[in-house]
């Protein structure tokens, strides 16, 4: 998913990339979703851009795969917001 792809979605609350072979969010990809709140990512996710996720409410992303898979994920600056909770070896 490129650069700025969903940026400024404002009513977007969740995203689910369950099920996709998704491998990269671009940089600034979400950035200004206020309302996005949840995250749903698979193990073939190998990066997120810069500031993915800056400027929303994110507080909770699950994640199909291990802790030990997630620290193979490159994340770049300031991708993710602090406090967010991360749920590993999620099944839907």
């Amino acid at each position: 998913v490129g650069i700025w792809a969903f940026s400024n979605c404002f009513g977007l609350e969740s995203v689910n990339f369950l099920n996709t072979r998704l491998s990269y969010l671009g940089d600034y990809c979400f950035d200004g979703c206020e309302s996005l709140t949840t995250v749903y990512l698979p193990t073939t996710l190998s990066e997120l851009g810069e500031y993915c996720f800056q400027n929303t409410a994110v507080t909770d992303i699950y994640y199909t795969g291990t802790q030990a898979q997630w620290e193979q994920v490159t994340i770049g600056m300031d991708a993710l917001p602090s406090g967010v909770t991360m749920h590993y070896n999620y099944t839907a």
